[in-house]
């Protein structure tokens, strides 16, 4: 069984997925690597960078799907029911 950790870390994995990037493309428009982004994902790496966020949100992910475990990976200003979802 997962982690609570471990299914943050996995949220952010579906988020880079939702927007079809690769890890080194994300790790550019933040100013990461991508070895930052695959101990992210990973759960090799507990803090998450605020440009890491900040790139998910500016992108149109919804940052509160990403956190609330109970829900899938979603765009923001959309409702539940209609938007494209993500899921492990």
């Amino acid at each position: 069984m997962h982690t609570m950790q471990n299914k943050l870390n996995n949220k952010f994995l579906l988020a880079r997925k939702f927007l079809n990037l690769s890890q080194m493309q994300i790790a550019e428009k933040c100013g990461l690597t991508q070895r930052d982004i695959s101990q992210i994902e990973n759960g090799k790496r507990v803090f998450i960078p605020t440009n890491l966020i900040n790139f998910y949100y500016e992108e149109g992910i919804d940052i509160n799907s990403i956190y609330n475990l109970n829900e899938e990976v979603r765009l923001r200003n959309e409702s539940l029911s209609d938007t494209p979802k993500m899921t492990a």
